[in-house]
């Protein structure tokens, strides 16, 4: 799917993840051997489990699993925003859980794009 720059128009929160999925897909950053469907009703059933958060930014949306003391969190982060905004939207995400007085916030990603993104721009936190 193509980007889909949030100052223009929000995307519902489900679109977001199901195309998030399918361009992951469709640059092999998911396994093969999984059909689409069957991932995307892992991350429904993921939205749903205890202690974990879904929130959307712009066209953002970051799945969060907090620790029992609410003070540690791994985040999934699905984006079909422009990279600007990607970047604009996780600093307002990171800044908000802070607040909540999560202390340590973890996060895998496979695309490597991610990595150089963050370490250009990290300096704004």
């Amino acid at each position: 799917m193509a980007i889909v720059k949030s100052k223009d128009k929000k995307v519902p929160t489900a679109e977001v993840i199901t195309n998030a999925l399918a361009d992951m897909k469709r640059d092999n950053l998911l396994p093969e051997n999984m059909p689409l469907q069957a991932i995307i009703l892992s991350i429904i059933q993921e939205c749903h489990m205890p202690d974990t958060s879904t929130v959307q930014l712009g066209n953002t949306v970051f799945i969060s699993h907090f620790s029992k003391d609410r003070k540690e969190i791994a985040v999934r982060a699905f984006n079909i925003d422009t990279p600007r905004n990607y970047l604009d939207n996780s600093i307002q995400f990171t800044k908000q859980v802070m607040k909540f007085g999560v202390e340590r916030l973890t996060s895998d990603f496979a695309d490597s794009r991610i990595a150089q993104l963050l370490d250009r721009k990290s300096t704004r936190l």
